[in-house]
């Protein structure tokens, strides 16, 4: 969804230089912090027996780091910090006359496209020690519009 695409784009980490894309990397020329979005689903649930069924679509984003072999460096820092660049970047809806930005914490609907969008759950860390880099998945569910 080229929508959520933009939006992660617009994460802001100072100090860092991030490479947005679509496509996996392979980890032994990357341009590192990177930030990939990929692996859009859709899935069906409903809330209680009874209820409504809905639709959800979700894409995950994958953070990939790079380890420091410096003792003193916290490897999680940079990953934290980009998280937080991503939950600010879903916090924060452009207003309606597209002018700058609406006030935070606000419902994110990717520009009207969609009803919200939220990270799902937990960010799952995977450290690949041969080449130093850790690969951190986080899952973003976006509930569409009604009859979309």
């Amino acid at each position: 969804m080229d929508a959520l695409f933009a939006l992660v784009q617009t994460m802001v980490v100072p100090g860092l230089s991030i490479y947005f894309g679509r496509r996996m990397l392979v980890s032994d020329n990357l341009e590192l912090p990177a930030v990939i979005v990929r692996s859009f689903t859709e899935d069906t649930k409903r809330l209680a027996l009874g209820a409504p069924r809905f639709t959800v679509m979700s894409a995950n984003v994958f953070i990939y780091t790079r380890d420091s072999e410096d003792a003193a460096v916290d490897p999680e820092k940079q990953l934290f910090q980009l998280l937080q660049a991503l939950e600010q970047a879903l916090c924060t809806n452009v207003s309606v006359d597209g002018q700058g930005p609406a006030e935070p914490f606000e419902t994110q609907t990717l520009g009207g496209l969609v009803r919200d969008t939220w990270i799902a759950g937990r960010a799952t860390m995977n450290h690949a020690a041969a080449q130093g880099v850790s690969i951190t998945v986080v899952a973003i569910d976006m509930e569409p519009l009604i009859g979309a």
